[in-house]
């Protein structure tokens, strides 16, 4: 108490229990491997950089982030496409339908490799 007393400030160290995750997981639909989407819940946009997105009605492209899968690598900006969905401009439908042979309810896994390049990893539903 003493030393409370005679401080001008106290100084508290903040402690999260949760770190930042260097990466997140998404469940594919029916309609997204059809179309070639990966919808992510607009809760995971902090993940990309701030400017890689682009709004849908512009049509203005944000900076690119390279997307890095199978043999493939893809340089894609990210549209907002809702207030709750967000998306790599690029599609996915031919490593969807032809390499992976996704599931609706298969997950991929997207980690970050570094600032703007991330690699996606396809796990099947049991």
């Amino acid at each position: 108490m003493e030393l409370i007393l005679y401080k001008k400030e106290i100084n508290f160290e903040v402690v999260t229990d949760e770190q930042e995750k260097s990466y997140i997981e998404v469940n594919l639909t029916e309609k997204g491997i059809k179309n070639g989407y990966i919808d992510i819940p607009e809760k995971f946009s902090e993940f990309f950089p701030s400017d890689c997105f682009s709004d849908r009605a512009t049509g203005n492209q944000g900076n690119p982030i390279e997307l890095r899968f199978g043999n493939e690598i893809r340089n894609t900006d990210m549209r907002v496409k809702s207030s709750i969905t967000i998306s790599p401009r690029a599609r996915f439908g031919g490593y969807f339908n032809k390499v992976i042979n996704a599931k609706p309810g298969d997950t991929l896994r997207i980690s970050k490799v570094d600032n703007r390049v991330f690699e996606i990893k396809h796990t099947p539903s049991s």
